[in-house]
């Protein structure tokens, strides 16, 4: 057996070996989560710039070149969607994420939170647990309250937003009818102003019959000036 062969061979081996190794459980957890933010998040954006299709989009589809799942949190956290208590969780999920996808070695919350300074406190005084447990379980079970807590902020925050551009569209639209129906009156106004303009001019009375039917004019004057103020906006 060449050198070369050997060495392929134990490569395998090692990689083998390595897999076995890895406990897969507790990142599948940590992914499953990760990609149901990272999917709300990309809604969430999406909405928020305008675009219709996050999933054909450049930034937020499922191409190359889009934004990575750290991209979209900082951007949540650039625009002020968190605040400052809600920063630190996401940015501590980011963290746990980060150990479990990228780190062979993080193969336990323990280990996990090994890495990362000063987290272990944090989640355990966020979310406390039964201290009869064992720290493993007891950081598996913080990080558990912590997906599900910011899934509950994420969508939180879409609703407000949702709320709040229904809000605003109700003001303009509100604004906008107001401004038509002004602008409607007036002509009302202008046109019964020249009508007794031109009876005056011409020394003539308004007769009963002519009053007859006059609220089913103005209606009808009304919604036919409204309508083509409508359609020129």
């Amino acid at each position: 057996m060449s050198d070369f062969v050997r060495h392929i061979y134990k490569l395998a081996v090692t990689l083998k070996t390595m897999s076995l190794k890895i406990n897969l459980e507790d990142r599948k957890d940590i992914l499953r989560t990760a990609l149901i933010l990272e999917s709300m998040t990309s809604i969430f954006l999406a909405e928020l710039l305008g675009i219709k299709n996050h999933k054909e989009s450049k930034s937020f589809g499922n191409t190359s070149g889009n934004l990575s799942f750290s991209q979209k949190i900082s951007l949540l956290i650039d625009i002020g969607a968190l605040s400052e208590t809600e920063k630190a969780k996401f940015l501590t999920f980011m963290e746990i994420r980060n150990q479990f996808m990228h780190n062979l070695s993080a193969d336990t919350y323990e280990l996990c939170f090994g890495f990362i300074k000063g987290k272990e406190a944090y989640i355990l005084k966020t979310y406390p647990q039964d201290k009869s447990l064992k720290k493993e379980e007891q950081l598996k079970k913080a990080t558990f309250d912590l997906s599900n807590d910011i899934i509950a902020i994420t969508s939180n925050i879409f609703n407000k937003i949702t709320e709040k551009f229904e809000n605003e569209s109700k003001v303009k639209l509100l604004e906008k009818t107001q401004e038509i129906s002004i602008k409607t009156i007036q002509k009302i106004e202008d046109f019964f102003n020249n009508y007794i303009e031109e009876k005056i001019q011409k020394e003539q009375n308004i007769s009963p019959k002519e009053l007859n039917g006059l609220g089913t004019m103005v209606r009808k004057i009304y919604f036919g000036v409204l309508e083509k103020e409508l359609k020129t906006e």
